[in-house]
């Protein structure tokens, strides 16, 4: 599966300049029109260096939706998973730059969501 990363309003704007630079544009989109991102809220100390993402009925994990650039500490991204399969439940799974791990499984994300990572 490829998927289109959305990095904000801000890369948004610059069109298909940044999703070229990003991720590839999947090759399909759902026929419903059913608005399948999430974004995804660093709200850790930490940098997040990986997330990827698997689609609840093909089991296969994608490679790092942010490419090679990092989620910074206090931020946020807004990744598209549209890959046509009209499939709303995904799992997420984030690497930070210390080396831990956290998945998230079975996020229903149509309609828009919120993925928020943060320390107690």
């Amino acid at each position: 599966m490829r998927f289109v990363f959305v990095a904000s309003a801000a890369l948004l704007a610059l069109g298909a300049c940044a999703s070229a630079d990003l991720n590839p544009v999947p090759p399909s989109q759902s026929s419903d029109g059913i608005n399948r991102s999430i974004t995804i809220v660093n709200d850790t100390p930490l940098a997040m260096t990986n997330i990827r993402a698997r689609n609840a009925e093909t089991g296969q994990w994608t490679t790092n939706l942010f490419n090679r650039t990092k989620l910074r500490s206090d931020s946020e991204r807004t990744v598209l998973m549209d890959d046509g399969s009209n499939s709303c439940m995904y799992s997420f799974h984030a690497k930070f730059e210390n080396g831990q791990q956290v998945t998230n499984l079975a996020v229903d994300i149509c309609g828009g969501g919120t993925w928020r990572l943060y320390t107690r």
